[in-house]
């Protein structure tokens, strides 16, 4: 609130991103303050809590090698965010070529997308990596989504 009344905030276009840590604080965020952020995108990440508050437009990136968080705690951030529903929805290919699968559709879309970069620049074995379309793939994401109603 304090931000808003100092800067030009568009509240109806509020997103979080984040990646490992990062990424379980970005989707625990949205999960907790579901009425404040519009989406969230997270590339290996987990969550904290279990029952989100509402539902948020979301893009979960997580490579199924990886060790440093595994593609489980991926699995319980989608469920959290999914409401704790089965997932059910049609393939997707994303700009970027990330395969998905769109687990809700409508206003607040829930993509979840395995990708398999797991080796880094250098060649070394990495699984754990921010994958190198992420990043486009993530604004395409968010400017696609609708406008929410005031």
């Amino acid at each position: 609130d304090r931000l808003a009344a100092r800067y030009c905030v568009d509240r109806a276009a509020v997103f979080v991103v984040g990646h490992s840590l990062g990424a379980s604080f970005a989707n625990s965020l949205a999960c907790a303050r579901a009425e404040r952020i519009r989406g969230v995108a997270s590339v290996a990440g987990g969550i904290d809590g279990g029952r989100c508050a509402g539902t948020v437009a979301a893009l979960l990136l997580h490579n199924p090698l990886d060790e440093a968080v595994p593609v489980s705690e991926g699995l319980r951030a989608r469920a959290a965010l999914l409401g704790h529903r089965p997932a059910t929805g049609p393939p997707l290919v994303l700009e970027g070529g990330f395969a998905c699968a769109q687990d809700r559709g409508g206003a607040d879309p829930l993509l979840w997308c395995l990708h398999h970069e797991s080796l880094n620049r250098r060649g070394r074995f990495y699984p754990h990596q921010w994958p190198g379309d992420a990043g486009a793939t993530i604004m395409a994401f968010f400017a696609d989504l609708p406008r929410p109603r005031p």
